[in-house]
């Protein structure tokens, strides 16, 4: 068992995370500028705002994200077909 592995059998992965920091992971591309993102160890999601600062990612963000990602995605199938 690695010393990580041990570490969060004891403390908890949210502690481990407060103590060492996140390991983000891209969780999903919505646009070139705006991302979904992950922590590998906690689970705690985050997205960019419009500002480009990241924020937990509420249902409601989710469903906005959700409904650009869908425009985005028409958006390049309209002008590949061009």
């Amino acid at each position: 068992m690695s010393t990580v592995q041990t570490l969060m059998s004891l403390f908890g992965k949210k502690i481990i995370c407060n103590l060492f920091g996140h390991k983000m992971i891209t969780s999903k591309n919505i646009t070139k500028h705006v991302k979904e993102y992950k922590c590998k160890t906690c689970q705690l999601e985050l997205t960019n705002i419009e500002n480009g600062h990241t924020t937990h990612l509420t249902p409601e963000l989710r469903d906005i994200n959700e409904t650009l990602f869908q425009f985005n995605k028409k958006r390049i199938l309209r002008l590949e077909n061009v």
